[in-house]
């Protein structure tokens, strides 16, 4: 989440837009208490952009962003709606942002 904040906050500069989406309601427990938990730290990791907190079908996201299920998955798009790449697990800022910056030049 730090390298992920970092780049959105250099790369918001140059006209891309990051959202977060928690899948914790998927988890057993109790619903509120898993909103709270992600709510407090995501204020705890100072992470500006949108989040959202899904609370559809698990399956249904899964399908519609045709991932394994395996979290955290970021996903990038263009304006347009095309998925340009992905990276499965955490990212690692540099190779992350030499991604981007080989799609901001096309």
């Amino acid at each position: 989440m730090d390298d992920l904040r970092a780049v959105s906050a250099e790369y918001s500069k140059k006209g891309v837009d990051f959202i977060g989406v928690s899948m914790d309601d998927v988890l057993p427990g109790d619903s509120k208490a898993a909103r709270n938990k992600v709510a407090k730290f995501l204020a705890g990791k100072a992470i500006s952009y949108p989040n959202y907190y899904y609370t559809g079908p698990q399956n249904a996201l899964v399908e519609a962003f045709s991932f394994s299920g395996e979290l955290p998955v970021t996903i990038v798009f263009d304006r347009a709606g095309k998925e340009l790449f992905r990276v499965q697990g955490a990212i690692d800022k540099k190779d992350f942002a030499k991604k981007l910056n080989q799609h901001l030049k096309q």
